[in-house]
């Protein structure tokens, strides 16, 4: 990623942050900044690897595992369910903190778009889900699908 899209990103997570009266420690900064610099999801284990790689002291798991959690409670980074791993908001500068995420998944190469649903759209998800007699659970959609880079291969599992 570029150096700037990451500055800018934990510039405006270290905004979010000071406004929602939260500690953004040294820690919880360099996970992000490992999130947003990855080319893909990462797990917690590849994250740490990533961390340990280039900052001293080292980060167990664990605490690995507790900074996801508080970057996921405020919307800064998401699990990703299907694939248990971890990948950063897509624009912290546009920070909207919205109540419900979606995610373009490819099934091939497994790179991941987190794209822009209008609340119309979300609205009448939930009002189907309702009427349907469930409830959601989460506050994201994941959505399996083939990228362009993958389609122009003509790569598809699906078919083989």
């Amino acid at each position: 990623m570029h150096k700037r899209y990451v500055d800018n990103n934990l510039r405006a997570a270290t905004e979010i942050c000071e406004a929602k009266g939260c500690n953004f420690t040294q820690k919880r900064q360099r996970v992000l900044k490992t999130l947003l610099e990855a080319e893909r999801p990462l797990s917690a284990y590849e994250i740490t690897d990533n961390y340990n790689a280039v900052t001293e002291p080292t980060i167990s798991a664990v605490s690995v595992y507790r900074i996801l959690e508080f970057l996921e409670s405020i919307k800064l980074a998401y699990r990703l369910r299907s694939a248990s791993k971890y990948i950063a908001c897509k624009n912290i500068t546009k920070y909207q903190g919205s109540d419900m995420s979606f995610f373009l998944i490819c099934r091939n190469c497994q790179c991941v778009n987190e794209i822009e649903v209008s609340s119309k759209i979300v609205t009448s998800l939930a009002e189907l889900i309702n009427k349907s007699g469930f409830f959601s659970s989460s506050s994201q959609v994941e959505i399996n699908s083939l990228c362009a880079d993958c389609k122009a291969t003509h790569y598809d599992p699906l078919k083989e």
